[in-house]
């Protein structure tokens, strides 16, 4: 993560817990000419779902903070948003969380004439996961996964 991002994620993650929130995951992305610093959040002691009025109330105490201490010089979009049913999994620990649960895996590249795969997720290690799909298991490494998401039947 870059230095600014990580000076965003000490001064604010604090706040974000003692508000009730955890703070699922932190990014700073350029998306059709526009710089995002996007805070993904869910309620630190609940499975209850993130609503509009907690995205607005972190929003609100993120913005003032970040306007205290301006680690981000140049003009960007700050978004609060809940990482959703179909949450992507970023770290190690979130695809712990999701073993046994159904996930999408799209990738870079082709891996054995495929780039999408949809099963189950079988174990996870720091550099490559296990996907289940059609009684196959796949290994599959993490530096080839462009997105990991879950996805529950609905």
């Amino acid at each position: 993560m870059d230095k600014r991002i990580d000076a965003v994620y000490d001064m604010t993650v604090s706040a974000i817990e003692n508000a009730g929130y955890s703070l699922y995951h932190l990014e700073y992305v350029n998306e059709e000419g526009e710089d995002i610093l996007r805070f993904y959040i869910s309620h630190r002691d609940s499975d209850e779902a993130i609503t509009l009025d907690d995205c607005e109330k972190v929003s609100r105490m993120v913005s003032q903070i970040l306007d205290e201490n301006d680690p981000i010089e140049e003009h960007y979009i700050l978004e609060v948003q809940s990482p959703g049913l179909f949450r992507p999994l970023f770290t190690e620990n979130q695809r712990k969380d999701a073993l046994g649960e159904r996930v999408r895996v799209r990738l870079r590249e082709d891996f054995k004439g495929k780039k999408n795969y949809l099963g189950i997720l079988k174990s996870t290690e720091s550099d490559k996961i296990t996907v289940s799909q059609d009684d196959k298991d796949w290994e599959i490494s993490v530096s080839d996964i462009r997105e990991l998401n879950l996805e529950p039947e609905i």
